[in-house]
């Protein structure tokens, strides 16, 4: 019944706020970005570091293949208890104040280059091991 009313229904009109400027880089928060790179570089990278460790000791690896829990643990706290939060904070506070945004482009700013360095790492890792 909902797809029908989304289909055939009457088109809703949504509140648009004004962007009136386009954050700069100066701008930016350098200490949000840094902690958005660690936390989606541990998310992104969990099991690549956990299964390397499992076979670089194989006496050890069902242990070390268990970390991979730990390293999404690493970034699963920092985004649940500090990037969550202020995003919520900022869009709770005031939509037309340009902080939430600002914040936003902080974070995903700091995605990107998270993984571009797991990108790099894999593909160093990869070229060091697989190539003679």
């Amino acid at each position: 019944m909902a797809i029908v009313k989304v289909i055939f229904g009457k088109k809703i009109k949504l509140n648009q706020t004004n962007m009136v400027t386009i954050p700069k880089i100066g701008s930016l928060s350098f200490k949000k970005i840094i902690t958005s790179v660690l936390a989606y570089f541990f998310l992104s990278t969990g099991f690549f570091f956990a299964f390397s460790l499992a076979i670089l000791i194989p006496e050890y690896r069902l242990t070390m293949s268990q970390f991979s829990t730990a390293f999404h643990g690493i970034g699963a706290i920092i985004l649940a208890m500090y990037i969550d939060p202020m995003i919520s904070k900022y869009l709770d506070a005031n939509l037309e104040n340009s902080l939430w945004i600002e914040s936003v482009y902080s974070i995903l700013i700091g995605r990107v280059l998270a993984y571009v360095a797991a990108s790099i790492v894999f593909l160093v890792s990869f070229l060091y091991l697989y190539l003679p």
